[in-house]
């Protein structure tokens, strides 16, 4: 579909009239043009002027429980600090429907988290440090105040919660302090 397509359902009324089906899909492009413009302003917010540059496409229809996600092909995104050396051509955006029913908030979040992706693919340290810089966080239970989830492994492989605290310094003290005894553990922050 082109952008004017794109452009011009974007701007349509839905009416009573029209399909279920129709309705639904007309949806989910109401869906990819009110997160094309404000990923492009998470874009610029973290990595400024270069992000304008960033080529990506939103597709509407998430079903793996995020609310969003980013992928891209296997070109090795590089930066240091907030100065993006190197990205992939495209990336793609994916978004849950139930990202509209989020708050202003949460979306903005989470969107400056994708955007902080284009430059730093893993949630290592400098990922965390440009993260705290734009004001998000790392994992959506963080951004909506959940705390980390401590879980050990059992013997079948499974886990089983153990606790939840407060911030992932904790988490990460209390694993230790545990990590003599049976059992692995996992942080879910």
């Amino acid at each position: 579909m082109s952008k004017r397509t794109l452009r011009r359902v974007c701007s349509s009324e839905l009416t009573s009239r029209e399909s279920e089906s129709k309705r639904a899909l007309t949806g989910s492009f109401l869906l990819v043009c009110m997160f094309e413009n404000e990923f492009r302003e998470a874009l610029v917010a973290v990595w400024g002027s270069p992000g304008r540059e960033v080529s990506f496409t939103v597709l509407p229809g998430l079903f793996n429980g995020n609310a969003v996600s980013l992928s891209y092909d296997r070109f090795r995104a590089r930066a240091r600090g907030r100065e993006l050396l190197g990205h992939a051509s495209n990336h793609v955006l994916n978004v849950a429907d139930r990202l509209r029913q989020e708050s202003p908030e949460l979306v903005l979040k989470l969107l400056l988290h994708e955007a902080i992706h284009v430059g730093y693919p893993e949630h290592d340290d400098d990922f965390r440090a440009v993260a705290v810089d734009v004001g998000t966080n790392v994992t959506e239970r963080e951004m909506k105040g959940l705390g980390v989830l401590v879980e050990r492994e059992l013997a079948d492989g499974t886990f089983q919660e153990v606790t939840t605290l407060g911030s992932l310094a904790d988490a990460k003290e209390f694993a230790q302090r545990r990590a003599a005894g049976p059992g692995r553990y996992r942080l879910t922050h």
